[in-house]
């Protein structure tokens, strides 16, 4: 005999159920967090890496009629912000410690190649940058302009493999996923101040692509190759490098400084 499941027995199972899960993803962020803040900086990296992949691939599709609307993360990102973090030595050995950090917030969060690792929705979204490192120099004297550590990240290597290797900058722009590293012309990294190393994921929610995309192809003064040139560097996920009291201000991001996102 064929029995009809009773439905006020299925969607109390079904609650008992979600809660459940979201109790046992409460005690996982809890342990991961008390973990990460006795972890070395490699360590805490390594959890947060691995937190970004976890999310990554556990996504809730929400469909209307078939179509896709919109994507849910099942799991919460567990990152911690670096702060404190003081540089010393010689003008091209913080160059290398910037282009260090940089490289390794790109590793952080995937190399770039999954363009929606925070929690957007389908219309609006302004959680989508996350600090990984905040840092000042401590010698007299530095000032290091953007065009300066764009030269050493291009000469130098982050990965050497025992032929040509893969220079800082190669590997954000281009190694896995495409990227790119964002500074003001005006900025000079100096004493006396506070920096931020952020990954910034492009808006692509229906507002954020619709708005960006029209306000490029506005600019009639621009030529067809630039505009495509323009749009193509907002759809990619990206590192800013900024003045940490300037950063909101100067890029009109939400970038958050939290234990967890």
């Amino acid at each position: 005999m064929f029995c009809q499941p009773h439905k006020k027995g299925i969607t109390r199972d079904f609650l008992l159920f979600l809660i459940i899960t979201v109790l046992g993803f409460i005690i996982i962020v809890m342990v991961i967090n008390i973990f990460m803040n006795r972890a070395n900086p490699e360590m805490t990296e390594s959890v947060c890496r691995a937190s970004v992949l976890a999310r990554a691939k556990a996504v809730f599709e929400i469909k209307v009629k078939g179509v896709d609307v919109t994507t849910v993360s099942l799991l919460p990102i567990t990152c911690k912000t670096q702060e404190n973090i003081k540089l010393s030595g010689s003008e091209d050995q913080i160059m290398e410690q910037i282009s260090y950090m940089s490289a390794r917030c790109w590793w952080m969060f995937l190399n770039g190649e999954y363009k929606n690792v925070f929690d957007e929705h389908a219309f609006f979204s302004g959680k989508r940058c996350f600090r990984c490192y905040i840092f000042t120099i401590k010698e007299k004297g530095i000032e290091i302009k953007p065009d300066e550590l764009i030269n050493h990240m291009y000469e130098n290597n982050y990965i050497d493999d025992g032929e040509e290797g893969v220079s800082y900058l190669k590997y954000i722009q281009s190694y896995k996923g495409d990227g790119a590293v964002m500074m003001r012309e005006e900025l000079e990294l100096k004493d006396g101040d506070s920096y931020v190393i952020s990954f910034v994921s492009p808006d692509n929610t229906f507002w954020g692509k619709l708005k960006d995309s029209l306000f490029i192809k506005m600019q009639f003064w621009k030529s067809g190759t630039q505009k495509e040139e323009e749009i193509e560097m907002i759809e990619m996920n990206r590192i800013l490098i900024e003045q940490l009291n300037a950063l909101d201000d100067k890029t009109g991001e939400e970038c958050l400084t939290l234990e967890s996102i």
